[in-house]
C-alpha cells in the first residue's frame, strides 16, 4: 500500500500511476472521484477490490461508470481508502440524501402541486407524493428531468 499515502498527488504522478492524463477523468462522477482517492492510496484497482472484499470487476465498472454503486458500497471504499464518503458522492447522491424534503421544498417554492409537478417531470403524482414520503426513490434520470426542467442548478438540488 501507498508510498506516497500523505503527499499531494501531482498531475505527472496521476498520469503515470493511471496511465491515463489527469485531463480525462471526470471528477464530477462517482467513477472519476474513485480512480482520483486510489490513485492517491498508491492502490491498484485489485487492491482496492480486495481491501473492501469486492470483486476487481466489480472497482473496473464502477471506475468506468457503467454501475451504480450502492451508498453502502461507497462508504465501504471510502472507509478503505480512509477519506470522507462525501468526497465520493456526485450531485446525484448529494440529491438523495435528503430527496425527500427537497423535491417538496422546490415544489412549493415553485407554487406547484404534485400534479402540476408531476406533468412536468413526466410521473405520476402519486410518485411525486412517493418520493416527497420517501417511500421511493428517484432514479438518476428522474434527477436529470427535474434538474433540466425546473432550470436548476445541481447545487440547488442539495442544499434546501
Amino acid at each position: 500500500m501507498g508510498s506516497i499515502r500523505n503527499t499531494i498527488i501531482t498531475e505527472t504522478y496521476f498520469e503515470e500511476a493511471c496511465n491515463v492524463p489527469v485531463s480525462l477523468i471526470n471528477t464530477d462522477t462517482v467513477g472519476g472521484k474513485v480512480t482520483y482517492h486510489r490513485v492517491a492510496k498508491d492502490l491498484l484497482q485489485r487492491e482496492l477490490a480486495k481491501l473492501c472484499n469486492l470483486d476487481r470487476a466489480t472497482i473496473i465498472r464502477l471506475e468506468n461508470n457503467q454501475v451504480q454503486p450502492s451508498l453502502y458500497i461507497l462508504k465501504t471504499i471510502a472507509l478503505v481508502l480512509e477519506i470522507d464518503v462525501a468526497l465520493l458522492l456526485d450531485d446525484y447522491f448529494k440529491f438523495l440524501l435528503e430527496y425527500d424534503t427537497t423535491i417538496k421544498c422546490l415544489r412549493k417554492d415553485l407554487k406547484l402541486t404534485q400534479l402540476q409537478l408531476g406533468a412536468i417531470l413526466k410521473v405520476h403524482r402519486k410518485t411525486i407524493c412517493r418520493w416527497e414520503n420517501r417511500s421511493i426513490k428517484p432514479t438518476r434520470d428522474n434527477y436529470n428531468r427535474l434538474v433540466s426542467k425546473l432550470n436548476l442548478n445541481k447545487e440547488e438540488t442539495h442544499k434546501k
